[in-house]
């Protein structure tokens, strides 16, 4: 019984080490003080790099209107601090290497010994492909599906399940997360992609969504889901 007692228990910060998605956790002064190997997956900084710098120095992050949001004394951090909840929202920021990436950010808050003294926990996962996905639209390559029929052709062309692999290519479904989804292979997944690819005469799955919200092939609110950039979503393509 004493022995039980004994026992440790675990860190918050400790198990979220261990999930997909990116973690970063902040000290009061915003100061890095987690980095999980989410993190450095989608960014490219290993933890020596940005543990101890400032989250705003790393992150440098932008709303979709393209006003600044990570400076010293954040909004997030405010919030955090008077107890207030933190609604999820999307960043856009760059890795290590440069490359833009667009970020949907969830924030939690871990009570510290008293208040003021929380962490604050920031799990985020790449939603860039939907941000994509708007700009093929907007540039033409899928204009609003109201205004055109649907292509009757394309839609008996194409089996019942690579229209399923479509719609969920347009929910944001990686290959794993298709073939989870489906109880079939990753081969299996990537052959039909590659078939919906050839009969659609395009070179991407961002392609193929955005002229398959044009022809209407997906169905109201599965194009209203990804014409938003919204949820769900599974990670990388």
């Amino acid at each position: 019984m004493s022995q039980t007692r004994a026992k440790r228990r675990p860190d918050p910060l400790e198990l979220l080490q261990h999930t997909a998605d990116g973690v970063l956790a902040v000290d009061p002064e915003g100061r890095i003080v987690l980095w999980n190997a989410g993190a450095e997956r989608l960014l490219g900084y290993h933890g020596q790099e940005v543990l101890g710098r400032r989250c705003c120095e790393v992150l440098e992050g932008c709303d979709p209107a393209g006003n600044r949001v990570c400076h010293e004394g954040c909004h997030v951090l405010v919030m955090v601090r008077r107890g207030e909840l933190v609604q999820n929202y999307d960043l856009l920021t760059r890795t290590k290497d440069g490359r833009p990436i667009w970020l949907n950010m969830s924030t939690l808050a871990i009570p510290g010994s008293r208040a003021g003294l929380e962490t604050t926990v920031h799990v985020f996962r790449d939603v860039t492909y939907f941000y994509r996905l708007q700009e093929l639209v907007r540039n033409g390559h899928g204009q609003a599906p109201e205004q055109e029929a649907p292509a009757e052709g394309v839609v008996e062309e194409l089996t019942r399940r690579e229209l399923q692999i479509l719609r969920l290519i347009a929910e944001g479904l990686n290959t794993k997360g298709m073939a989870d989804r489906l109880c079939v292979s990753p081969a299996t997944v990537r052959n039909h992609v590659q078939n919906i690819l050839g009969k659609l005469e395009v070179h991407s799955r961002l392609e193929a969504v955005a002229l398959a919200m044009r022809r209407r092939l997906l169905g109201r609110g599965i194009e209203s889901t990804a014409a938003r950039g919204g949820q769900p979503w599974d990670g990388r393509r």
